[in-house]
This record gives structure tokens, C-alpha cells and sequence, in this order.
């Protein structure tokens, strides 16, 4: 015999099914229960509007990371012109090989300091210039052919840099003074003491312009 709970809870079961469109009576063998026709257009609403929220919460994310990159982003001052034609140097043929072999005059040293705004000391450093070597050079007004050939080297590796940054000086200098992992850990302003880390920084740049994950 069944109970007064019992009747209350299959009266209940049958207003619910009558509510969502199923019948009363369901047949026990059936292995699938097709969706009611009157609750397929608000499935559908659903969906679409649930889609649509997600769309616009999608583009409201990327929105937001895009102005947080721009306020962390502040790019430097522009600068025009090349670093050769600031500094008053050829960049090639016999000229600029004749002033190699003479010595490029000191104050050359200052001029490429400027451009590339960083302090005297961290190029003459660069070059393997030293502290007491650089008071002489100075009262000489002139740099030996060994130093000048790599004040070359280091004007080629900024003029590369320079074009990798897009004229952002201020990355320039951040990135030539830090170390870099492409060159185990190393700042690619300490690797132009010699010919062959000179063009380990170059060949690094000439990646890192194509896309290259270094």
C-alpha cells in the first residue's frame, strides 16, 4: 500500500515532466529521450546568447592586456639619422680605413657616448680601454689603431641593435648591459673586446630580427 508521501512525491514527478513537455508514461526500453520541440528555441537563445557574453568578455581581456602592455611600454626618444653620420665617420671603404690606421681622435669617444646614451666609462670599458690608459689617450688626442678598430666594432654592433630596437635608444642601452641568454648570461657590451664575440652579438641580433627564440 502506498504512502500519503509516496503519492505526493509521484504527483510531483508527474506535474514536472507534464511542465517540461515529457509524457506521463515513458517506455522502459527507450535508450534516448528526444529533446522537447517547445524548449528548443530557448536552448538555442541560450546558447547564442552565451556565446555572444563570451565573445565580448574575450575581447574586453585582450583589451585590457593591451593597455597594460602600452602603460608598461614607454618607448624612448627618437633618434634621426644613423650613428656614423652623428659621429662624423664613414662607414665603409678607404676612409674610414685610413682613420682605423691613424687612430680615431679621443674625443670620438664622447660623441659615440652621447648618441647612444650611456656613460664615457662603459664604452672606453668596452673597447679594453682602461682608466690610466684612457688619461693618456687623452692627453695624446688620439686612440691607438687596435682601440679604433674596436670602436668600429662596437659603432656596427649599436647601429645593429639600434635597428632591432627601432631607434628606442633607451632599450638599446637596457639591453646592451644586461646579461642576455643567447650569450650564456652575458651583456653584449662586455663581448666586444675581441673579433669573435663581436660577431656572436651580431649573429644574435640577426636572429632575434628574424624571430628566432634564442
Amino acid at each position: 500500500m502506498r504512502t500519503c508521501g509516496a503519492d505526493l512525491l509521484e504527483k510531483e514527478r508527474q506535474r514536472r515532466r507534464s511542465l517540461w513537455g515529457f509524457s506521463a508514461v515513458q517506455p522502459a526500453d527507450s535508450k534516448a529521450i528526444a529533446a522537447p520541440q517547445k524548449l528548443a528555441p530557448l536552448f538555442t537563445n541560450t546558447l547564442r546568447e552565451n556565446f555572444c557574453i563570451g565573445k565580448v568578455f574575450l575581447l574586453l581581456r585582450l583589451a585590457h592586456r593591451v593597455l597594460d602592455m602600452s602603460i608598461e611600454y614607454q618607448p624612448g626618444p627618437y633618434v634621426p639619422g644613423g650613428i656614423w653620420e652623428a659621429i662624423g665617420l664613414p662607414s665603409r671603404g678607404a676612409r674610414l680605413y685610413e682613420l682605423v690606421h691613424q687612430g680615431f681622435p679621443f674625443e670620438l669617444l664622447d660623441q659615440t657616448a652621447t648618441f647612444v646614451q650611456m656613460p664615457r666609462a662603459d664604452i672606453s670599458h668596452a673597447i679594453c680601454v682602461s682608466p690610466t690608459t684612457l688619461v693618456r689617450r687623452a692627453k695624446a688626442g688620439r686612440f691607438n689603431t687596435v682601440e679604433s678598430d674596436r670602436l668600429v666594432a662596437l659603432i656596427v654592433v649599436f647601429e645593429e641593435a639600434i635597428s632591432l630596437f627601432e631607434n628606442d635608444m633607451v632599450a638599446v642601452a637596457k639591453w646592451m648591459s644586461s646579461p642576455v641568454q643567447g650569450l650564456g648570461l652575458k651583456r653584449p657590451l662586455d663581448m666586444l673586446g675581441t673579433r669573435v664575440e663581436t660577431n656572436a652579438v651580431l649573429e644574435l641580433i640577426g636572429r632575434l630580427e628574424r624571430g628566432v627564440v634564442v
